[in-house]
């Protein structure tokens, strides 16, 4: 037992040489509002966000070359609040796809441990960044309050395959847990995939080897039949291959090796 803790121990620690950054540990309040609707908040967030949407754009051009499909298939749902999932393959994606939605307000779902890097969790927060609570009883509030965001007419965004690798070249494994999260609010579930194009012309002079395309799909319904368990399972399984089939069409960094 003890080795295996000081192997975990290692792992920490390693992880955190790497990346020079360590959250503080972050506790959530009993009456903590996931979607703060404060005044002062939504004005420094509406400054924020266009200050990054304005970034993502100069960076689409000299840099990553970002390009958004089918994002008509959105427009339609802009009086309503919906559920949108996403695979998890860029640094920040949650807040590029959510600067598409704007003047549509989204909220991006992240882990509670991402609070913990000071004025860069804050600022994400100001973005539409939402802690998901890892305390039982909190998680009935983020039920709750989600589901009133959702009826209030707003985006929230899930991902998934749950944490990120950049430019992955296939579909991860859905976590039902966020199924179910998106299950709670009673939305439809609005798919946004990323897939990669080889980089041309001056994206492929400046260094890079793939550029993304984000595509809006049409919504999801979820499967109301059998038992709540039941369903999000089912819907887990069927989202999950959806986004195979249309990555395995559509992206050119494609690796077959995943096929099953």
């Amino acid at each position: 037992g003890s080795a295996k803790m000081n192997n975990k121990k290692l792992d920490v620690d390693d992880e955190q040489f790497k990346t020079g950054f360590e959250p503080k540990v972050v506790k959530l309040k009993k009456d903590y509002k996931f979607y703060n609707r404060n005044p002062f908040f939504l004005i420094i967030g509406f400054i924020l966000i266009n200050i990054t949407k304005f970034s993502f754009f100069m960076s689409s051009i000299f840099g990553t070359g970002y390009r958004v499909k089918n994002k008509k298939n959105c427009r339609k749902y802009y009086k309503d609040g919906i559920v949108m999932t996403s695979n998890h393959t860029l640094l920040f994606d949650g807040f590029l796809q959510g600067s598409f939605n704007f003047p549509k307000r989204t909220y991006v779902t992240m882990l509670q441990s991402n609070l913990g890097f000071g004025i860069v969790s804050r600022a994400m927060r100001f973005l539409g960044a939402v802690p998901i609570p890892t305390d039982i009883g909190l998680l009935r509030s983020f039920f709750r309050q989600s589901k009133a965001a959702v009826e209030k007419g707003y985006v929230i965004l899930f991902f998934p395959e749950a944490n990120i690798n950049p430019y992955c070249d296939h579909i991860r494994t859905f976590q039902p847990g966020v199924i179910s999260l998106a299950y709670q609010t009673g939305s439809d579930i609005m798919p946004l995939i990323t897939t990669f194009r080889k980089a041309r012309g001056w994206y492929k002079l400046i260094g890079r080897k793939w550029c993304p395309t984000i595509h809006y799909l049409e919504p999801y319904k979820l499967p109301k039949d059998g038992s709540r368990k039941e369903n999000i399972t089912k819907a887990t399984l069927e989202l999950e291959n959806l986004y195979k089939k249309f990555f395995r069409e559509n992206s050119e960094n494609y690796n077959s090796k995943y096929d099953e």
